[in-house]
């Protein structure tokens, strides 16, 4: 309750020198804005399919919970979605057409560490995200033993969570403890992840990760699960594979070692594999330009009949 009524005394003295917006990400800052309306222009941008999610991250509770999230948008002055499937999945439950606008990442500080492939080195994959049932790293594991990858092809997990000790003992069951390193959650995890051949997703759901755009940025292609918006993010074959089932993903993996060793440049570093639409410039820009319209419209006078 502290925290509430700091963030309404500071949006309001901020109001006091002119417009202001607040933009929301998650749920608790979700509640917050919806309860702030009063204040500044409140956007909500939504990350993900909201209740299969919270199902998978809370149990049986996050379903009811991730529609009551999204029935909670009717009370924001402007809501966003990072891909079509999210957009429709609002349209539904509340019946506002929201506009499209892709996650995106701060490019600067990615920037510095795109590097040249080792093409000489051993194959090598990256799992960047938290260890839960929703991100799926123990399937990740289990193809590493699959007749279609290399007994050379290295795995790095960056992230911690809930299925770590579960992660390690599945290691050693499987003889894979020369072949997978596990770094833990990671500050800076670029260097790892730029020196990869690709970044693995086998997340169930799946909003539009910022690991995969920060590989993407590095020209790191992304293997994803063909779930929610991951279409809209990889083009297959271009910059990435896409693949349906936990069978499918040896495979895939294949695939796209293949794919970053063909796009490899002769010398220097990597290019960007980063769709246009999930640059930080454009969409940085939809966000001030609908946080405008939202302000102008709260405090224009209501026309006379």
């Amino acid at each position: 309750m502290q925290q509430f009524l700091a963030y309404r005394k500071m949006l309001k003295r901020a109001a006091s020198q002119g417009a202001v917006g607040s933009i929301s990400f998650c749920l608790s800052a979700d509640v917050f804005n919806a309860l702030c309306g009063d204040c500044a222009a409140t956007l909500s941008s939504v990350r993900g399919n909201l209740p299969m999610n919270y199902r998978l991250d809370y149990g049986p509770v996050g379903g009811p919970l991730g529609y009551a999230h999204l029935i909670g948008l009717r009370w924001m002055h402007a809501v966003v979605a990072m891909n079509t499937p999210m957009a429709r999945q609002i349209r539904q439950m509340t019946g506002r057409d929201v506009p499209i606008i892709g996650n995106f990442i701060d490019e600067g500080p990615v920037e510095p560490f795109r590097q040249p492939p080792d093409l000489h080195a051993p194959a090598s994959l990256a799992f960047l995200g938290s260890l839960t049932e929703r991100k799926q790293p123990l399937e990740l594991i289990r193809a590493l033993t699959a007749p279609e990858l290399d007994g050379d092809c290295l795995l790095h997990i960056i992230g911690d969570g809930p299925l770590r000790q579960q992660c390690r003992a599945e290691i050693e069951r499987l003889g894979l403890g020369e072949r997978v390193v596990m770094h833990g959650a990671l500050a800076n995890p670029f260097k790892v992840l730029a020196g990869v051949d690709c970044l693995v997703m086998p997340s169930l759901s799946e909003g539009t990760a910022r690991a995969a755009l920060e590989a993407l940025h590095l020209g790191i292609p992304v293997v994803a699960r063909d779930v929610d918006g991951n279409r809209e993010l990889i083009e297959p074959g271009v910059n990435g594979i896409l693949f349906s089932t936990d069978d499918d993903l040896p495979d895939a993996i294949g695939q796209a070692i293949r794919l970053s060793r063909k796009l490899a440049p002769s010398s220097g570093g990597r290019q960007t594999l980063l769709p246009a639409h999930h640059r930080q410039h454009p969409n940085a820009a939809a966000f001030l330009s609908i946080l405008r319209q939202s302000s102008s419209s709260r405090l224009s006078p209501p026309s006379s009949a």
